[in-house]
């Protein structure tokens, strides 16, 4: 769980990154913009449980220490460390419980305020449906009225809400406010929100997915506008639309959907574009996001850290060959006195793995080879009993906990490293 986290969270820097960057290009169109962000978020998932499935990348290379020799000699005294991982896990736990229970609040106070609705005249349910079959919508869609919205809103597959005081505005008027909330219908925009706000609930520790909520927040208003236009409104009069919209009391905040005006958001070159009688962007992001999402999990697949497996049953083969050679010989990609470096600053923490259980069991000592595995990125993949004449399963999976929080130095040239590290344990 831990390893798919650390991946899904490099791999989603990157994607997300890569779409920030597109997204300050002056002149990329909205329908890029959308389509990067989106693909940014769903592909780091896809390719993270690739990569745990044992997806190896284009390029790998293989890296061979031999075994050290390190003596890790304790006595029994009191020790007072804390275990860093599931200090962070139960962090990541407490918050990701909050943040769920403010996404469900959330939807419950959506809930209740859509319910208190009302239907709206039948002309103008209507002139939505109307629309709705010229924009390719199959369902039938659900037009509401509420003395509570103070902006026309979008909520979940088929349901559009209008606050009262747009129920005696112009046909025309209608048409472009109904064209643009059926575009957030068309575009799944309250799904999609909802979603996003879900996983950064769920995932607080990857800040980009805020950066993402806001961009695509930012770009479905004037890609829902376009579509608006396109489907037979006055670009004008959806422009002044906008405007009064902007002027009335800000909507409910908080909500995870799609409304027509947003604080903040580009209001004013909208307003401007409609009115200069252009589109803020063309349909077509369907194409451009299968492109962008195969490129972008392209490069993720090529790029991302991995393990090539045959290179482990050669370096298996390498080390057992090695383990009579000289200490001071060195193999592969990374020198054994870092690694011992490393180990060493970890010692205190492995010898307290062995002081707790010498409390209960005066007379343990014994040896303890354990064998892992260095990554590319210098952390350590997996560890485990090589062989072992302690014969204590706590202590055992302690000191593999511990090795598993490890952080090398990246391996020269790109490549694994597979390491026996020998701990003897004793209380003299």
């Amino acid at each position: 769980m831990i390893d798919f986290a650390t991946t899904w969270w490099i791999h989603a820097s990157l994607a997300l990154g890569i779409a920030a960057l597109v997204d300050c290009i002056p002149s990329v169109p909205y329908t890029l913009r959308d389509a990067v962000w989106r693909v940014g978020v769903v592909v780091p998932f896809v390719t993270a449980a690739m990569q745990s499935l044992g997806l190896e990348p284009v390029v790998t290379t293989a890296a061979i220490v031999e075994p050290l020799q390190v003596i890790g000699n304790s006595a029994p005294q009191a020790s007072t460390s804390i275990d860093l991982t599931h200090l962070l896990f139960a962090a990541w736990a407490t918050l990701s419980l909050f943040g769920l229970i403010r996404w469900l609040a959330d939807h419950r106070a959506l809930a209740v305020w859509a319910r208190d609705a009302y239907p709206v005249p039948a002309s103008i349910s209507q002139l939505a449906n109307e629309i709705a079959r010229k924009a390719g919508l199959r369902r039938q869609v659900r037009v509401l009225q509420t003395p509570r919205a103070t902006s026309p809103v979008a909520i979940g597959s088929h349901t559009i809400v209008l606050p009262d005081r747009l129920l005696g505005a112009s046909e025309d008027r209608l048409r472009g406010i109904l064209g643009h909330e059926l575009g957030h219908l068309l575009r799944r925009d309250p799904q999609w929100l909802s979603g996003l706000s879900l996983l950064i609930a769920l995932l607080p520790f990857q800040p980009l997915l805020r950066l993402a909520r806001r961009a695509q927040l930012r770009v479905s208003e004037p890609l829902c506008d376009s579509l608006s236009v396109q489907w037979g409104a006055d670009a004008r009069i959806l422009a002044w639309s906008l405007k009064d919209v902007a002027t009335w009391q800000h909507h409910a905040r908080g909500l995870p959907t799609a409304a027509m005006t947003r604080p903040g958001g580009s209001l004013t070159h909208r307003i401007r574009h409609l009115i200069a009688g252009g589109h803020a962007a063309r349909i077509g992001a369907r194409r451009l996001g299968l492109t962008a999402g195969a490129c972008v999990a392209a490069a993720l697949i090529v790029a991302s850290p991995t393990v090539d497996a045959n290179a482990a049953r050669r370096s298996d083969t390498s080390l057992q060959d090695s383990a009579d050679r000289s200490p001071t010989t060195e193999f592969g990609a990374l020198d054994k006195s870092l690694i011992d470096a490393v180990i060493r600053e970890e010692l205190s923490e492995i010898r307290w793995c062995y002081e707790r259980r010498l409390h209960e069991e005066p007379t343990l000592e014994g040896k303890l080879e354990a064998k892992f595995r260095i990554e590319p990125d210098g952390r350590v993949g997996h560890a485990e009993v090589k062989q072992t004449t302690l014969n204590d399963s706590a202590v055992e999976q302690c000191v593999l906990g511990r090795l598993e929080d490890l952080r090398f130095p990246d391996p020269v040239g790109g490549g694994i490293v597979i390491v026996s590290y020998p701990f003897v344990f004793s209380a003299d």
